[in-house]
């Protein structure tokens, strides 16, 4: 089956498990479907440095929630249709249901009292390609790429002591991009973790996974091997504690190994002998890691304080693993922050500062930033909503040439709520310095070609029924 087609049969899960799964005399049931109705115009759709194209655009946006809770069963589904209709570009147009559709399923299913469960997610939606490229706050357009997650987790939990906890699971993850350069993927997981109540206020446990990773083959991609390249098996074992120091406050530490056998070493990637022009784009073996197998640390430590009801705060340092959308598997280091504030005003800020050491391939990124948002109810019906986010980015890369970048981004809104739904109008900048610098060809660019900013104003009703 299709990746676009899971969503579509997601879409009906509810109705199949109605009529295939026996209910029990307790259910809770909520159906709450909307309709948005927007008008923006953004004077510079594809974030462009110079000759800056303008566009009015229209977006239509039914959409449904569906929460269903028995016994045996907890489902909660967010599925809607994002139409956008540009008045001037219409080869941009999102007028089909492959295109405008959007939606995250989450299902746990109660198979045996307490001992045996089944946890099922699939999320279609639009995600970045690559961190270092373009991007803006409201960009619908450059950068960005469909992509559906299916997710399957069946899972054993047994208690056999009092303080002991076993928990055995097998994951299947399958990722698909719309775009080319996406690295479609199969993945299969299988883990064992045991905790074990040390104190009243301490847990230890231990864990330890095996993992296929398998990426399909995509013959549109620039580099015709590297995905079959990036096959492998991956081993881990972990050690974590968790320790409640108070009922305010909470630490937890891990460290692990994972050890990665990469299954195609011996298929090159490149021929030999080099000679590529990288500012026509050719890749040249030097630009790439050598594909032997990686024994990896990672660890992170973590705190969170609930200072009120309202208030909390923490953070941490962590070192992990992720897989990239179009480059592949990278080593993330780096610490983060939050401080969260839920009342009558809301505010969340976040921090972050990282590394990312990209696993097979010569490249790391290196970025940190801060992003606050909230609202601001001045009535019981009328309030201020707002978001600023400010990134600053090294990304240092043989192939496409090192690059700092500087981005800012602010949205704010005035909204009021009324009986049909909630009415708001707001406003949208995005600016991005640049310095491109390609030190492979001795080219260095003054920036302009990655400087823009981008103006966006929209009104919009949603309306609840």
């Amino acid at each position: 089956m299709q990746m676009k087609s899971w969503i579509r049969f997601f879409a009906l899960f509810p109705l199949l498990i109605s009529v295939l799964v026996p209910t029990t005399g307790w259910a809770e049931f909520r159906v709450a479907p909307s309709l948005l109705v927007g008008e923006e115009y953004n004077d510079n759709i594809y974030l462009d440095a110079e000759d800056e194209e303008s566009d009015f655009i229209t977006t239509i946006n039914p959409s449904l929630n569906f929460y269903w809770s028995t016994r045996l069963v907890d489902l909660n589904l967010d599925w809607g249709l994002r139409f956008r209709y540009y008045l001037k570009n219409s080869e941009e147009n999102e007028d089909s249901l492959d295109q405008a559709q959007r939606a995250r399923l989450d299902a746990r299913f109660n198979l045996m009292h307490e001992v045996l469960f089944l946890d099922i997610s699939d999320t279609y939606e639009r995600v970045t390609i690559d961190e270092s490229e373009k991007g803006a706050i409201g960009n619908d357009l450059v950068n960005l790429t469909d992509s559906n997650t299916l997710r399957i987790n069946p899972y054993l939990q047994l208690q056999p002591w009092r303080t002991v906890i076993t928990r055995l699971d097998y994951i299947y993850e399958n990722v698909w991009y719309d775009d080319p350069e996406g690295i479609d993927s199969n993945t299969h997981t299988a883990s064992l973790t045991v905790s074990k109540e040390l104190t009243g206020k301490m847990t230890g446990r231990i864990t330890g996974s095996h993992t296929i990773y398998r990426p399909k083959s995509r013959e549109e991609r620039y580099i015709d091997d590297i995905d079959d390249a990036q096959d492998y098996d991956r081993n881990d074992a972990t050690v974590g504690l968790t320790y409640r120091v108070t009922e305010r406050l909470t630490l937890d530490g891990h460290y692990g190994k994972a050890w990665i056998e990469y299954k195609n070493v011996d298929d090159p990637i490149l021929g030999s002998g080099g000679g590529g022009d990288l500012s026509n784009g050719d890749i040249t073996v030097d630009s790439l890691n050598d594909f032997d197998d990686q024994d990896l640390d990672l660890w992170g430590i973590n705190a969170r304080y609930q200072l009120t009801e309202e208030v909390s705060f923490g953070g941490g340092y962590n070192v992990t693993t992720d897989h990239t959308v179009s480059e592949g598997m990278i080593k993330t280091e780096g610490v983060d922050a939050f401080l969260q504030y839920a009342r009558r005003n809301r505010i969340a800020l976040r921090a972050h500062a990282t590394t990312d050491d990209y696993l097979t391939q010569d490249r790391e990124d290196d970025s940190w930033g801060m992003e606050l948002d909230g609202d601001i109810p001045w009535t019981n019906r009328m309030g201020f909503d707002y978001q600023l986010a400010y990134t600053d980015y090294d990304n240092k890369d043989p192939i496409e040439g090192d690059e700092q970048y500087k981005r800012y981004g602010l949205r704010f809104g005035l909204y009021r709520d009324m009986k049909l739904g909630r009415f708001r109008i707001g406003y949208t900048y995005n600016k991005n310095v640049s310095d491109e610098d390609d030190d492979t060809n001795n080219i260095v660019y003054d920036g302009d070609n990655n400087d823009y900013t981008n103006n966006i104003v929209y009104v919009e009703m949603r309306f609840t029924f």
